[in-house]
Order: structure tokens, then C-alpha cells, then sequence
């Protein structure tokens, strides 16, 4: 992998690369909302977050500036599994 790097002068990954243009990987922005992984998802598929991945499998970028913009009741939907309105929440402390 290092020899196609250098021949085809692909930069070597910085870990820091991703904070310098302002993203968020899948678990940082799950933890930075407070909800799981699987809730950040639900909103990158429901188009509240806007996000890309270069390919399948490969991390999610999350740019932290569409975390700011999302309203406390778009996570309290996001939460719910389903569109139920009978549907109870349980929280267990």
C-alpha cells in the first residue's frame, strides 16, 4: 500500500485531519448529542444531518456545524423508533 501511495503521491491519513476541517466521526457526534450511534444514523438518514462517507465502511464525516443547528425536539423524534404517537418512553435511572 505504501509503494501506490508514493507512485500516485496519495497523502498518508493525519489523525488530526478530520478536527481541522470541523468533522466529527459517527461516535464523536453520538456522544457529543448524548444519544447512541444508531440515533446519529437515523438522523443522517432522515436528512437532519448531513453527512458523507467516501465509501461503504469507511467512517462517517459529520461536519460539528449540523449538530449545532439541530433543535432538541428533532432529537426527541429521532429517539423514538417509530412513528407510533402511543408509543411510551421509559426511562430507566
Amino acid at each position: 500500500m505504501r509503494i501506490f501511495r508514493s507512485q500516485h503521491k496519495v497523502p498518508v491519513h493525519r489523525p488530526a485531519e478530520m478536527a481541522e476541517r470541523g468533522e466529527l466521526t459517527l461516535e464523536e457526534a453520538a456522544k457529543r448529542l448524548r444519544v447512541s450511534k444508531m440515533t446519529v444514523l437515523r438522523l443522517i438518514s432522515a436528512g437532519t444531518i448531513t453527512a458523507s462517507q467516501v465509501c461503504k465502511g469507511a467512517p462517517w464525516a459529520i461536519p460539528e456545524a449540523q449538530l449545532s443547528a439541530i433543535e432538541g425536539t428533532e432529537l426527541q423524534r429521532a429517539r423514538l423508533r417509530t412513528s407510533d404517537q402511543n408509543q411510551k418512553v421509559m426511562n430507566f435511572q
